[in-house]
């Protein structure tokens, strides 16, 4: 049962869920030296938020430019954080 006018919402979820599972996920995964388990994103109708902890201002780039790269990504909100080298010993 298709409820009138929902096509259009439920294609724009599809179009993100794609993007969130597949598409940023494997470039995320490619980024030299990015440790994946501490970066987090959402995906809201192509637009991206990225949250996280990038060790350098290098992987933090890297990380947004593997994201914006993505097909149907139309923007990119970065917000990561650093970690002192000492954190990883904990």
């Amino acid at each position: 049962m298709e409820i009138r006018g929902t096509g259009r919402l439920i294609n724009e979820q599809l179009a993100n869920l794609q993007i969130r599972r597949v598409n940023v996920t494997t470039p995320l995964k490619e980024v030299p030296g990015a440790a994946v388990n501490l970066v987090n994103y959402t995906v809201d109708n192509g637009n991206v938020a990225v949250w996280g902890v990038a060790d350098s201002d290098f992987e933090e780039n890297a990380i947004r430019v593997a994201v914006e790269n993505v097909s149907g990504v139309r923007s990119v909100d970065i917000h990561m954080g650093r970690l002192p080298a000492w954190a990883y010993g904990i």
